[in-house]
């Protein structure tokens, strides 16, 4: 899997190679990078760590925000571009 945030602020997300045309936007709130996915306004929020790998650290629905617990944050994505 890759998900690659493009500098307009959509994200595309690739299985095997091949984009997956889903549709999400990105964004930096504060120290967070947020992905939302537009089909279900899901929000998904990543800390930017020191080494530029991005780790999931919460998810908001709704409006409400629930922050995953430290054992639970093993998702990281590394950049590679």
């Amino acid at each position: 899997y890759r998900y690659v945030f493009l500098d307009n602020g959509t994200v595309e997300f690739h299985k095997n190679g091949k984009n997956q045309n889903t549709e999400s936007k990105w964004s930096i709130v504060g120290n967070e990078v947020h992905r939302t996915s537009t089909n279900n306004n899901t929000v998904l929020v990543y800390r930017s760590n020191p080494d530029n790998s991005l780790t999931a650290i919460a998810l908001i629905i709704s409006g409400k925000r629930i922050d995953f617990p430290k054992e639970q944050q093993a998702t990281t994505y590394i950049k590679i571009k």
